[in-house]
């Protein structure tokens, strides 16, 4: 990071729309656009996109929290890109199947390794509903290293018979993912 960053800027000043900060401190570097931010601390070169609200959290340098986002009581590790919407710290349940990690005080922690996950866990199993488990097999197999991947397509199983796009674990047997 530069030494010289330009002050933290807030932008948008609309009843439905305003960006501000209250009992919290953001760092040089910072856009809070169109957002609330309470009681938190926002690291240098982070932007708060529009209709978002943080409140009690913790968000490390070079974050990006895009529009309508709401994040509570959580600790986002540096460079997490939250996608539109998102919400986090608001169900715990929710997070932890996400695969984020919510601590026993009820604290989400969220690394973009964590996001990365979901998002890919989430285009797998909308592929495996629409095309089925030889097109997941194929993808993963593409994606990721023969071990890591007979895992990966295992957990992507879990993850479709929970969402019920399959009838049971059993319901077709998953072959080796090289094979």
């Amino acid at each position: 990071l530069s030494p010289h960053l330009p002050p933290a800027k807030f932008v948008f000043d609309t009843p439905e729309r305003r960006g501000q900060a209250t009992e919290s401190m953001i760092s040089a570097g910072c856009i809070i656009s169109g957002s609330n931010v309470r009681r938190s601390l926002i690291f240098s070169n982070c932007k708060i996109h529009s209709y978002t609200s943080i409140t009690d959290s913790l968000v490390l340098p070079e974050c990006e929290v895009l529009d309508g986002c709401t994040v509570r009581n959580a600790i986002l590790d540096r460079g997490c890109l939250i996608p539109e919407g998102t919400q986090i710290g608001v169900n715990h349940d929710d997070d932890r199947a996400r695969g984020f990690r919510v601590t026993e005080g009820g604290r989400t922690l969220v690394t973009p390794g964590m996001l990365a996950a979901h998002a890919i866990a989430t285009v797998l199993a909308a592929v495996l509903l629409s095309r089925g488990e030889d097109a997941v097999r194929a993808v993963v197999r593409a994606l990721l290293p023969e071990p890591l991947s007979l895992r990966f397509a295992h957990g992507i199983r879990r993850l479709a018979v929970e969402a019920g796009a399959l009838t049971t674990p059993t319901s077709r047997a998953l072959r080796p993912v090289g094979g």
